[in-house]
């Protein structure tokens, strides 16, 4: 992090060339940094955001000092530097992610949040599957589509999960381990868009095209494995600010996942 993320700024605002791409059906500028793409800077200024944040956290238990004055202001510049980049990078899922992490640390300093965040999860999941049930989720996803500079398909996503989830594959089983994304079908499926299609821009929806039911249930199952023994080590003072970051950083990646095939 402290490489990485310096190292983005003096890229984008003083060696533009290496760090600077133009759409080339728009002609639209786009920042990549150090990365090959804005979607990856964006990824990887969310995992070092995580990182750092743990180390600001932790320290803040350390006896005052004139050490931890330094490692707090180097936590606190670095957060800095990071926001600015992705306020640049226009990586939307990247915004909403960061914005999710920093919320969710915040609701864990509180200490009745911390010993009734299992309660606090599932109300969550009650709530999004009411959400889904009453059809209330398209209007939900315009809200926080427009709210970070998007239109309502998710730049086209929506097109292209509906078109997969009709894709004749062994609804348990899937196509097979990396093999849904061939090269016959991903030409077929990418007729009458502008760039080849190779992902289903959706961690769950990819590990069902390859693995079905059983490989996404699987993956749930081990999200939610992890997210309970993280939410139980929270009661643990010792381990509180690892298993705080740990949670959080979890259920970033599923929210991540929500748009980006980041499992496979």
């Amino acid at each position: 992090a402290v490489f990485v993320i310096p190292a983005n700024v003096l890229l984008i605002k003083y060696f533009p060339e290496a760090a600077r791409h133009y759409d080339f059906y728009t002609g639209r500028v786009f920042f990549t940094g150090a990365a090959l793409d804005k979607n990856m800077l964006g990824m990887a200024l969310v995992a070092l955001l995580g990182f750092v944040g743990w180390a600001f956290l932790e320290n803040m238990s350390a006896p005052r000092s004139r050490n931890r004055t330094i490692h707090q202001g180097v936590c606190l510049l670095l957060i800095g530097l990071a926001g600015w980049v992705l306020s640049i990078a226009d990586s939307a899922t990247a915004v909403a992610c960061a914005l999710t992490g920093a919320a969710l640390h915040l609701m864990l300093m509180n200490a009745f949040a911390r010993r009734h965040v299992v309660k606090i999860g599932v109300f969550g999941a009650l709530a999004a599957v009411t959400i889904v049930a009453t059809g209330l989720l398209d209007e939900i996803m315009e809200l926080v589509a427009a709210s970070l500079g998007r239109d309502p398909s998710l730049t086209g996503r929506d097109a292209i999960w509906r078109i997969l989830l009709f894709e004749d594959i062994n609804p348990l089983l899937g196509a097979g381990s990396y093999t849904f994304w061939m090269p016959e079908r991903a030409a077929r499926l990418s007729e009458g868009y502008m760039a080849p299609i190779n992902s289903a821009h959706n961690g769950f929806l990819d590990v069902y095209l390859d693995s079905g039911l059983i490989g996404a249930g699987l993956l749930i199952c081990v999200l939610l494995s992890g997210i309970l023994r993280f939410a139980r080590a929270l009661r643990i003072e010792d381990s509180r600010w690892s298993a705080q970051s740990a949670l959080v950083f979890m259920i970033v990646c599923g929210v991540y996942a929500s748009t980006e095939a980041v499992f496979n």
